[in-house]
């Protein structure tokens, strides 16, 4: 077996893991780890969220899967204003500086990242889905321990998590936020899983899963039917460049973080960090160096 999982939470790798030792390649391990992550990680990473996914195949060939969140309102009418619609500010402390972040219904983007571990699925995985979903429904049924870190972002998102009744169910039962230690528990996104399992993960967009996202949205947000029937991902070429004699590929625009590592990396190229040359990793000169160029 050859592989390696990196990722926010130890139960995350492990599943990836796992599907190694049961005959998975790469991406069966990626997908598994990922679905980990949404009940492990959750004040991070999400079903209903968005992103990128770099993948390297056997054959050699290098591809961008993206999965972006969208915007959402496909198909209202334009100008409507819903009597409903919730959009509305909260204050998050992020260590002693406070940022005013807009939540609610009405802040909602179209989800992707269901489409793009769809999409992912079906090009090169080789398990079934329901043992690629099964460790995740394990631990969003039976509770996962809450680390140090997603104890603090519990903490600093307190303000999201008291919302609705659903999430402080699972984030605060009881009355009192979870802290380091404490179980998490969510049986509800366990259901969802083994839905998607039973259903394929098009049931996201338009299946029993489709219809429930649409029904707790109901007036107050701006995700219609349309958007989740419409949904694609985009599949790109990656950004590739030169670096010290090494090829390296990153994300391609439309997105801009590729293109500004890309150019970090090109302007620190011009700079010796050979030990002994004043610029060792971590010196403070290095340091200095990496805070100008970002």
């Amino acid at each position: 077996m050859k592989g390696v999982v990196s990722s926010g939470h130890e139960l995350t790798s492990k599943a990836g893991m796992k599907m190694f030792e049961r005959g998975g390649n790469a991406f069966d391990a990626a997908v598994a780890a990922a679905f980990v992550s949404f009940v492990a990680e959750s004040t991070l990473t999400s079903p209903c969220g968005g992103g990128f996914f770099m993948a390297h195949t056997k054959e050699g060939s290098t591809i961008l899967y993206d999965f972006f969140s969208d915007v959402p309102g496909f198909g209202s009418a334009a100008g409507v204003k819903k009597k409903a619609f919730r959009f509305y500010p909260v204050d998050i402390d992020f260590i002693g500086t406070m940022q005013e972040l807009y939540i609610g219904e009405g802040s909602a983007a179209v989800p992707g990242t269901v489409a793009g571990l769809k999409e992912v699925y079906e090009r090169h995985c080789t398990l079934p889905i329901e043992e690629l979903i099964a460790p995740a429904v394990a631990h969003a049924r039976e509770g996962v321990t809450v680390s140090f870190h997603q104890a603090q972002f519990i903490e600093t998102l307190s303000p999201m998590f008291t919302v609705s009744e659903e999430s402080r169910a699972i984030y605060a039962p009881g009355g009192k936020f979870l802290r380091e230690g404490d179980r998490l528990v969510n049986p509800g996104m366990a259901d969802t899983f083994e839905c998607f399992a039973e259903e394929g993960l098009d049931s996201f967009y338009r299946g029993e899963v489709a219809r429930k996202v649409l029904e707790g949205f109901g007036e107050r947000g701006l995700i219609t039917s349309g958007d989740l029937e419409n949904y694609r991902v985009e599949v790109r070429g990656p950004l590739r460049i030169e670096y010290r004699g090494r090829k390296i590929y990153t994300n391609p625009p439309p997105s801009s973080g590729g293109c500004l590592i890309a150019f970090a990396l090109k302007l620190i190229e011009g700079f010796d960090l050979t030990a002994g040359k004043g610029l060792a990793c971590n010196t403070a000169p290095y340091l200095k160096l990496l805070y100008e160029v970002m």
